[in-house]
Formats: structure tokens, C-alpha cells, sequence
């Protein structure tokens, strides 16, 4: 298991960003610029409470991986 956040959210962002856009992302994570997703995704910046449900929300995104890394990255995906 890998409880560092952090690490976890860049692999759920290398997988968004697949299909959406940064500026997107930010958004609908609650950031108001890109700047505090680049802060996220550096680590310089803890993932707040509501970027996380926002994630959660909006994306489909297991909490269970990104604060363990394990099981299923996002609800009803298999990867």
C-alpha cells in the first residue's frame, strides 16, 4: 500500500488527463487556477478535503486508492 497522497493523485491525473484538460481538472477539483493543481501535483500543496470529494464527485475517483494506492483507481473501472 502507498498512503502518500500525493503520489497517488498524479497517477489518477496521468489517467485524466488522457481525456480532459488541465484547466478542466482544476475546476471541477474546486481550484480556481491551474497554479494550485500544479501545487497538488508537486506536493508543495497538501489535496484539500473538498478537492478530494470534488474528485470523488466529478471524476469517479476511488478514495480508497488515492489514500491506500490500492484497488480500483476509479469507481466501475477495472485498472
Amino acid at each position: 500500500m502507498d498512503y502518500r497522497i500525493a503520489y497517488n493523485f498524479n497517477k489518477v491525473y496521468q489517467e485524466l488527463i488522457k481525456t480532459t484538460k488541465r484547466t478542466s481538472i482544476a475546476k471541477k477539483m474546486g481550484y480556481t487556477t491551474t497554479a494550485q493543481l500544479e501545487n497538488t501535483l508537486t506536493g508543495t500543496s497538501c489535496i484539500s478535503t473538498p478537492a478530494i470529494m470534488n474528485l470523488v464527485k466529478n471524476f469517479d475517483v476511488n478514495p480508497t486508492f488515492l489514500f491506500t494506492g490500492t484497488g480500483a483507481m476509479f469507481f466501475g473501472k477495472l485498472f
